[in-house]
């Protein structure tokens, strides 16, 4: 029953590129209080750790989206500078 369920070697030949591309992917968040109108907006994610330890020291707005690309989609996501932690903004501390 388990062996019906899994996918046949040809299965796996055939979606091999596509599993390499996305080994490859890249993620990015939209960098908070940086204007739409700004191009250089993003923050790249580290895919090789957690979500949590990426996301350690970034702002997150409500219901963040992650954007995922392949790497010759990366240069739609222009990095904005100093995208490393941000301090808190204005009236807001650490928690």
């Amino acid at each position: 029953m388990f062996r019906d369920k899994c996918l046949s070697a040809v299965s796996r030949h055939a979606l091999r590129h596509v599993m390499d591309e996305v080994t490859h992917a890249r993620v990015f968040l939209e960098k908070v209080g940086v204007p739409a109108s700004t191009r250089e907006r993003w923050v790249e994610l580290d895919t090789a750790h957690t979500l949590m330890a990426a996301l350690a020291g970034k702002w997150l707005l409500e219901f963040p989206t992650l954007h995922v690309a392949l790497p010759e989609e990366a240069l739609l996501f222009p990095l904005a500078q100093h995208a490393l932690p941000e301090a808190p903004p204005a009236g807001n501390v650490w928690i």
